[in-house]
């Protein structure tokens, strides 16, 4: 409210002057403010500023249209704004925090690069700061919004750590939940990965061996195939039919022998067994007559 008494001072002059728009619209743009109604205030501030630089509207004028225009979501504005106060006032007592909201603000706008310059220029010039674990933690979202999680989990803990009185401190937390998290999946998505390129080898083997053994087998059967057919000998040229003359007869009953022949023939054998033992005998008694 300080800030507000001290413009409306400044402005009373013209207050008295109804014929005059400006006063009027920094009027009304400041009430706007007071009542948080940053669309318009943001509306009447800039309208008052169309007739006036910033250089003569004060610093004060400059930095509520700030802080209106990022309260109402125009950050464009609210950057452009923040870059022009930058230039017009090197010395005034709200540089600091235009500093800091500029860092910020590039970071709303996915300007991360330029963010995180501008938000280490805060830090540098102001290490004794109150905002400065804000800056810190506005720095560890533009790098995690370009997935540099490494960097962005030192300052989201030195934010827990050092300053964990802080507002950021809930969201820091969750941060680091989350870098952890997704550390462990990129883990398990490596060894899925690995895991998977290592069964892919393992069946392209596999299956190469079984190529291998098939052509193998092939080769082995062949061979057997042909070891077997060498074994096997020549057919045996093809013998004529027999003619019918060349067909054996069964013999005739003359053929054989008859019962008296038979019984003829068995004493024939005997008388001439008989006459074989006679004349050994006869020549076993000369031979004993001898060697006497």
């Amino acid at each position: 409210m300080g800030l507000l008494k001290r413009i409306f001072a400044a402005l009373l002059p013209f207050l008295a002057a109804p014929l005059l728009a400006s006063p009027r619209d920094i009027a009304r743009g400041m009430e706007a403010y007071r009542d948080e109604d940053w669309a318009s205030a943001e509306f009447f501030i800039r309208k008052y500023l169309s007739d006036a630089s910033f250089e003569d509207a004060g610093d004060d004028v400059v930095y509520i249209l700030i802080k209106s225009s990022f309260h109402a979501g125009d950050y464009e504005g609210a950057q452009a704004d923040c870059a022009a106060f930058l230039g017009s006032f090197p010395e005034s007592r709200y540089r600091p925090l235009v500093l800091f909201q500029n860092g910020k603000l590039l970071h709303l706008l996915g300007r991360n690069d330029s963010a995180v310059l501008a938000l280490c220029d805060f830090c540098q010039l102001n290490p004794g700061h109150e905002l400065y674990p804000d800056a810190l933690f506005w720095i560890a979202e533009a790098f995690f919004d370009e997935y540099d999680f490494e960097s962005a989990r030192g300052l989201y803990t030195r934010v827990v750590s050092d300053f964990a009185s802080n507002r950021n401190v809930p969201a820091a937390k969750y941060k680091l939940d989350l870098i952890s998290r997704r550390s462990r999946e990129e883990k398990l998505l490596y060894l899925l990965r690995v895991t998977g390129e290592e069964n892919l080898s393992a069946r392209e083997d596999y299956e190469r061996q079984l190529r291998i053994y098939r052509m193998e087998d092939r080769a082995g059967l062949q061979k057997m195939m042909k070891d077997a057919r060498d074994r096997v000998p020549e057919p045996l040229p093809e013998t004529p039919a027999p003619s019918a003359e060349d067909v054996p007869r069964e013999p005739s009953a003359s053929a054989f022998p008859s019962a008296g022949e038979l019984f003829d023939y068995e004493a024939e054998i005997e008388m001439l067994r008989r006459k074989a033992w006679r004349i050994q005998q006869i020549m076993s008694e000369r031979a004993d007559g001898a060697s006497r």
